[in-house]
């Protein structure tokens, strides 16, 4: 199940991953050379920024991640 986002955590998602994300290049995805999905969902889309980016923000992480039994992605 894909979570949701508030707008305030979709904004921080956003940063997170234009700032953060390796394969995010002014806002294109360097590996499916599109658009970033991330940067332009509600919802975490992206397999790569839940694993490895978004833990880099430990409160953000959290504040997603609360009573998730399950990945963020399944």
């Amino acid at each position: 199940m894909l979570k949701h986002l508030s707008a305030k955590q979709a904004a921080a998602v956003h940063s997170l991953a234009k700032k953060h994300c390796c394969n995010c290049d002014d806002g294109i995805c360097l590996l499916m050379e599109a658009p970033c999905a991330q940067i332009r969902s509600q919802k975490i889309v992206c397999r790569f920024f839940a694993e490895a980016v978004l833990p880099a923000d430990a409160k953000l992480c959290h504040e997603i991640c609360q009573n998730e039994t399950e990945d963020l992605l399944q």
